[in-house]
């Protein structure tokens, strides 16, 4: 892990989500009724629409070309472009890396983690609060939903 990105499991993180994030969260563990995580189509996209601009739905497989099915519009900044259909590892390399790390957090875990993330964007520095939730298909964690809001720029 970098000075660039923190990550931690969900309740150990040093720094407190944005409300908007701790929603999200209650959502999912809501979803989850006393299982370790919902499955992908018990998220109704209805349900989801208060978070929908800040939302990417990341495709995981084996050969760890995960891709991203969904990115909200307000994450354009964050992944240094449209992101929707893209593959992770085709995003800029320090913006690839720092998801990668978070994918690969979550999934070994297979519980939800929190990312502080700070990007380089222009002469700037963005920081980021991100939560990524596991959801299952198919009898193991298939995607991840990510919810990343802005929480500083410098």
């Amino acid at each position: 892990m970098s000075d660039e990105q923190e990550i931690h499991r969900l309740g150990s993180q040093l720094v407190a989500l944005p409300s908007r994030l701790e929603a999200l969260v209650a959502y999912w563990l809501q979803k989850c009724a006393g299982r370790a995580m919902p499955g992908r189509d018990e998220l109704p996209e209805q349900e989801l629409r208060p978070w929908f601009g800040n939302l990417a739905l990341i495709e995981l497989s084996e050969d760890e070309r995960h891709h991203i099915r969904l990115c909200g519009t307000n994450l354009i900044r964050r992944f240094g472009r449209e992101a929707t259909g893209v593959a992770v590892a085709d995003l800029a390399f320090d913006i690839s890396a720092q998801l990668r790390a978070i994918l690969k957090a979550t999934g070994k875990s297979a519980v939800p983690v929190v990312a502080i993330s700070r990007v380089r964007l222009g002469h700037g520095l963005s920081t980021y609060a991100e939560v990524a939730l596991p959801l299952s298909g198919e009898g193991r964690i298939s995607t991840i939903l990510l919810g990343c809001y802005s929480i500083r720029e410098s």
